[in-house]
């Protein structure tokens, strides 16, 4: 069959052959993270050895896992190292991610119980000085937008100002440079900086500090002795080391601790501390003679409004039917990944703590992990999805093509002469055409991953949780500017010339 071929202005084709190449580099890369596997596991997995093939499969570290029971009690497990030489055991405190929102909406709860925080009392009630960009816009927003990402604060519409190290106050302050995308209670959408919010009441109602509280009123009384709010007391308990991933090897990395976002991602535990968390949640707040909640408020943080955007609770996310529900927390750092699940109907439930990540990683097998779970906590053979390390050998082609692409462009520029009789915009155009694919991935492509993800992810944030993937996008489109910059000089020795 003949292909249609129209000649386009000088410049033009470039940017075309530069988009298409883009395209083709991002398409491979979410596809790369959709394809099924279609072969399912013979046999039903015990939730020890589902931990033992996720990590295998995935080519992560390690991990460690705690699954309760009724009847049965805690069953603890661990796989894989927490460091060079070092084993990965139950023991072993890792950052635990956004699962601490769960902890921190346990510990509003508490604070509901004794009368001293109203959910639908506007925070400003408590904290004076709270205050976003438009004046008057934060007199609305109540702890419960806040708990349930329904604030109308996003991502989107707040960069933080301030170093990670800034107490929760400071964090506070710093949202008076936020603007909201709709009225409180209309959107959801996923806020970390609002959990630093529900921090600061913890503070100022209790009269401790947020680290103080968490340890007094939560972690002491179920006896998770290995959960920290500080890294100094993690790493002198083993704290796992994490990784990051290139090309779907692992690559040990130090990982930041932010005390600005402490309530919403930072809080360090083990697996086996974990449990005992998640046998409170699941016996309606109580760890044997030890009550921390009423069932009425573990209820509350399980429950989603009638008509709600999104199924989100109260630091915990909710999906199916009363009877039938699936509860479920996750999150990602850079180096560190974790997935809670909890089957309210049947009593039992999961967490799972990983020291590794990646973007293409979160995007795919960690969010298949959370039905992984399910599957086999309910008695059903789970299927895993794509590996990782196929993941990693897909990045390594396309970066290899995306190499080439851009050594053919410029050897092509040996033979490149300027048209003597281009027109002033024609000349304009070859030389800023070669270089629009880069701005415009500067500009998009974080935008683009959002409406994946669902948050947008600033560029240093995205190239650390996918740095192969940067490369290869840079790669794609590096050539450009280097074009642009010779054609612009080709163009200033013709002038002196002439």
């Amino acid at each position: 069959m003949p292909v249609c071929v129209h000649r386009v202005p000088e410049g033009v084709e470039t940017v075309y052959r530069k988009n298409a190449c883009v395209a083709i580099v991002v398409a491979a890369i979410l596809l790369a993270g959709s394809i099924p596997v279609l072969a399912r596991a013979d046999s039903i997995p015990t939730p020890g050895e589902l931990l033992e093939a996720h990590i295998a499969r995935h080519g992560l570290p390690g991990g460690a896992m705690a699954v309760y029971t009724p009847g049965e009690g805690l069953r603890l497990g661990a796989h894989g190292r927490a460091g060079p030489d070092r084993p990965m055991t139950p023991d072993t405190p890792l950052f635990i991610t956004s699962i601490s929102k769960s902890l921190t909406a346990a510990a509003a709860m508490q604070l509901v119980e004794r009368g001293l925080l109203d959910l639908d009392e506007p925070v400003t009630t408590y904290l004076p000085g709270f205050r976003l960009a438009e004046p008057g816009a934060a007199d609305g927003i109540t702890a419960r937008h806040l708990l349930g990402h329904t604030s109308a604060i996003s991502e989107g519409t707040y960069t933080p100002g301030v170093p990670g190290d800034a107490s929760l106050a400071e964090a506070v302050a710093d949202l008076g440079g936020a603007r909201t995308m709709a009225e409180p209670g209309e959107q959801f959408a996923y806020f970390n900086a609002g959990y630093a919010v529900i921090g600061l009441l913890i503070e100022e109602l209790s009269g401790m500090t947020y680290g103080e509280y968490m340890r007094r009123e939560i972690f002491e009384p179920l006896g998770m002795d290995s959960t920290f709010t500080d890294l100094a007391s993690a790493r002198a308990t083993g704290l796992a080391g994490g990784y990051g991933f290139l090309f779907g090897r692992p690559i040990p990395r130090e990982q930041d601790f932010s005390t600005r976002d402490l309530p919403a991602g930072f809080i360090l535990s083990t697996a086996r501390d974990m449990g005992h968390f998640l046998e409170a949640l699941l016996e309606g707040g109580r760890r044997g003679d030890v009550r921390i909640l009423s069932p009425a408020s573990v209820a509350e943080m399980m429950r989603v409004e009638d008509g709600a955007p999104e199924s989100y609770g109260l630091g915990l996310a909710v999906r199916g039917e009363e009877g039938n529900r699936i509860v479920t927390h996750g999150g990602s750092l850079d180096n560190f990944s974790s997935q809670m699940v909890l089957l309210p109907g049947a009593g039992d439930g999961a967490v799972y703590l990983f020291n590794g990540n990646h973007l293409l990683y979160g995007m795919t097998a960690h969010g298949r992990l959370v039905d992984d779970i399910v599957d086999v906590l309910s008695g059903r053979a789970p299927d895993p999805g794509i590996a990782l390390g196929t993941v990693g050998i897909i990045l390594v082609v396309l970066y290899l093509l995306a190499l080439a692409v851009a050594a053919r462009d410029l050897i092509r520029l040996r033979r490149w002469r300027p048209d003597p009789r281009a027109t002033t915009p024609e000349r304009g155009w070859s030389v800023l055409g070669p270089a629009l694919p880069l701005l415009g991935l500067w500009f998009l492509l974080p935008r683009a991953i959002a409406l994946v993800v669902g948050r947008v992810l600033p560029w240093s944030l995205f190239f650390s949780l996918a740095p192969d993937v940067v490369l290869i996008i840079l790669t794609t489109a590096a050539a450009g500017p280097m074009v642009a910059l010779y054609r612009l000089a080709s163009y200033g020795r013709e002038a002196a010339t002439r």
